[in-house]
C-alpha cells in the first residue's frame, strides 16, 4: 500500500510532492501528461525566453518566493521585469527543477477515473482497470476533471464543482527588433485581456523585445495560429513579420469561478466535506483568484499547496498506528 498518491503533476501537485519528500514520507505521483508542469511551459528561440502559461509574477510576493527559489538554487532566476516579476529562463525552470528534484514514485500517462474509501484506506481506480490504495491522497487537478473523480466517492463536492467554467485566453508571444513596434500598444481589453512587453535581456536579445500577449480565443476553440497571429498583428498594429513568435493554449489555465460572489463559500463548504487524509488543491480552489490581468500569484499558490501537504503528514503521524 501507498503512503501517499498525488493525482495531478501541475505546479501544486509538484510542490505537494516536494513538500512531502522534505518530510521523509514516501508518495507516488500520477501525471496523465507526458511531461510535468500543467499550464507552466517555456520555449527558447534565437535568444527570446518564450512562455506559453504565466510569465509575469506579482511584485508583492518577491520577498516570500525569493527564499523558496533559493532552496531549490534558482534564486538568480528571479528578476524584476516593468510590470512584476519573472524568471530569466522562463517559468518552466521552476516546475523542471521541482521535477529534477522530486525521487518520489511516478505514473505517467495514466488517467484516475475516480476514488473511494474503505475504512481507513482510499482507493484510486485507474481508467485502464488498475485501482490502487493509499493512506492519503493529494488532487491537483483541475475542477472539470476533480468533479468526475469524486462523483461517486462524495457526490456533494461533485455537485459544488459540476459546470466549473474557464475563460478562453491563448498565450501568444511576438518578438520584433526596437525599432519595428509602435511607442504605445493600444489594443481591446476584451479580445487581448493583457500585452506586456519586455524589452532586451534576460527574455529577447539585445535590441529587440518580446510582447506576450492574452489572446481571448471564441468557443469552439480552433487554436489556427496563421489566422490569431495575423489579427493580432493587424489589431496591436504590428509589423507584419515577427522575428519569432510561440502560440499556446491551455484550457483550464484561466478559472472563472473564483470570480464569483459564491465561490469562496463553495470552496469553504468543498474543504469541510473532505475527510482527513484527503486534500483539493489548485488555482481552481483558492478563495480568491490568484492572478490578475495575467500577472500571477505563485507563492500563494505554493504555500497553499505547501500547507496542504503539511496537513496530510500531520494526518499520517496522527493515524500511524
Amino acid at each position: 500500500m501507498r503512503t501517499t498518491v498525488i493525482i495531478g503533476g501541475g505546479l501544486s501537485g509538484l510542490v505537494a510532492a516536494y513538500t512531502l519528500q522534505n518530510h521523509n514520507i514516501p508518495y507516488t505521483l500520477i501525471e496523465v501528461k507526458r511531461r510535468v508542469g500543467g499550464a507552466i511551459s517555456t520555449v527558447r528561440q534565437n535568444g527570446f525566453v518564450m512562455d506559453g502559461g504565466p510569465s509575469l509574477i506579482n511584485h508583492e510576493e518577491g520577498q516570500q518566493l525569493y527564499p523558496f527559489l533559493d532552496s531549490l538554487h534558482i534564486g538568480d532566476e528571479l528578476f524584476e521585469a516593468k510590470h512584476g516579476l519573472s524568471l530569466r529562463s522562463g517559468m518552466q525552470i521552476l516546475t523542471d527543477t521541482l521535477d529534477m528534484k522530486l525521487t518520489g514514485g511516478r505514473l505517467h500517462r495514466m488517467a484516475v477515473s475516480s476514488i473511494g474509501q474503505i475504512g481507513r484506506i482510499f482507493t484510486i481506480c485507474m481508467e485502464n482497470g488498475l485501482m490502487f490504495d493509499a493512506r492519503s491522497l493529494i488532487v491537483a487537478v483541475p475542477a472539470r476533471y476533480a468533479e468526475r473523480i469524486f462523483y461517486g466517492y462524495i457526490p456533494e463536492i461533485s455537485e459544488l464543482l459540476m459546470d466549473y467554467r474557464y475563460d478562453t485566453i491563448a498565450r501568444l508571444s511576438l518578438g520584433y527588433a526596437n525599432e519595428h513596434l509602435p511607442t504605445e500598444l493600444k489594443v481591446s481589453a476584451q479580445k487581448y485581456p493583457f500585452v506586456y512587453r519586455f524589452s532586451g535581456p534576460p527574455r529577447a536579445p539585445t535590441g529587440y523585445s518580446l510582447l506576450h500577449i492574452g489572446v481571448r480565443l471564441t468557443p469552439p476553440i480552433k487554436l489556427e495560429a496563421d489566422e490569431i497571429i495575423a489579427n493580432a498583428i493587424k489589431d496591436l498594429n504590428l509589423s507584419p513579420a515577427p522575428t519569432v513568435w510561440h502560440l499556446d493554449y491551455w484550457p483550464e489555465a484561466d478559472p472563472l469561478n473564483v470570480y464569483d460572489a459564491q465561490h469562496a463559500q463553495d470552496m469553504m463548504a468543498i474543504s469541510e466535506l473532505l475527510p482527513g487524509g484527503v486534500a483539493l488543491i489548485g488555482n481552481d480552489y483558492a478563495p480568491t483568484s490568484l492572478q490578475q490581468n495575467g500577472i500571477y500569484r505563485i507563492m500563494k499558490r505554493i504555500q497553499l499547496a505547501q500547507e496542504a501537504a503539511r496537513g496530510i503528514a500531520n494526518y499520517l503521524g496522527a493515524t500511524r498506528n
